[in-house]
């Protein structure tokens, strides 16, 4: 299935309007080069509300799971099981 059948699906499936899913899709590639191009190890130490993209500071237990975190360095963004997984290969890559 070519990208613009897909987008076309997507568009039907989900009720958006293809500006809409155009921007989605640039910003899910924008978000991946910068982890990509980051220098190692990545900091996500800026907790960010998962609906507004705000930042949260002092982040309750509750906040921090539902959350998305982002680098300090590159300014990618992940989910909290990500960095839960990220961090952890960090530990184990110590051993």
């Amino acid at each position: 299935m070519s990208n613009e059948n897909i987008l076309n699906k997507l568009t039907e499936i989900t009720g958006f309007r293809q500006k809409e899913l155009d921007s989605i899709v640039a910003e899910v590639k924008a978000n991946s080069k910068a982890l990509l191009e980051c220098p190692s190890p990545h900091d996500f130490s800026i907790c960010l509300d998962r609906r507004t993209k705000q930042r949260i500071d002092n982040p309750s237990p509750g906040q921090r799971f539902n959350a998305k975190w982002q680098c300090s360095k590159c300014g990618g963004r992940i989910d909290n099981m990500e960095k839960v997984w990220y961090e952890r290969g960090l530990e184990h890559a110590r051993l």
